[in-house]
């Protein structure tokens, strides 16, 4: 049995190496007496999101898998990674959320907080997400937009037409009525 070091991954809700039979875990030892460990896993984190600019929002989520070891100061650990979402097809076609993972980059900062919890090594990338906004703007600020501007224009009518006016008031309320019959059979 190889010593393994522990492993801190951040916002961790659940960790599972895939098997065949047995867990797939790769041992390698090269001719410069470098050991690697290699796990196939599938991993679940949590990632705190802010809607305050919805639905033009942007969510960033850092994955960081660390490690510290004051017997092996030298650990160097390495990321490959694949998105899938739950129902196996590629995020990119069928998600509201258009997804960029960047590689991580350790701000000076960050390397201060290593160095306060003796982290040795640390390895990882950044998800953001930026939302899908055309179809809020079709459904919702297009219709409300229109609404506005044909209300407005019942002023552009004379008040001796008021005939003319009360249609165009009771057409435009029959409008709102129906787009919120639709949102109720939405949500």
């Amino acid at each position: 049995m190889f010593w393994q070091p522990y492993l801190y991954i951040t916002n961790l809700v659940k960790f599972k190496a895939l098997k065949v039979i047995r867990p797939i875990n790769i041992m390698i030892i090269s001719s410069k007496k470098i050991v690697g460990n290699m796990v196939k896993s599938r991993v679940t984190i949590s990632c705190p999101m802010n809607f305050d600019r919805f639905p033009m929002d942007r969510q960033s989520c850092k994955f960081l898998v660390t490690t510290s070891s004051e017997k092996f100061p030298n650990i160097q650990m390495r990321s490959s990674y694949t998105w899938v979402s739950q129902n196996g097809s590629s995020m990119t076609d069928t998600a509201v959320y258009i997804p960029k993972i960047e590689e991580l980059e350790l701000t000076e900062q960050g390397k201060r907080e290593m160095a306060k919890y003796n982290t040795t090594s640390v390895v990882g990338f950044t998800i953001t997400l930026k939302r899908r906004s055309m179809p809020y703007f079709l459904q919702y600020y297009l219709p409300a937009i229109a609404i506005v501007i044909l209300s407005q224009m019942s002023f552009l009518i004379s008040p001796q037409q008021l005939p003319g006016r009360v249609a165009l008031l009771v057409t435009l309320f029959l409008v709102l009525t129906n787009i919120f019959i639709n949102q109720q059979v939405i949500i």
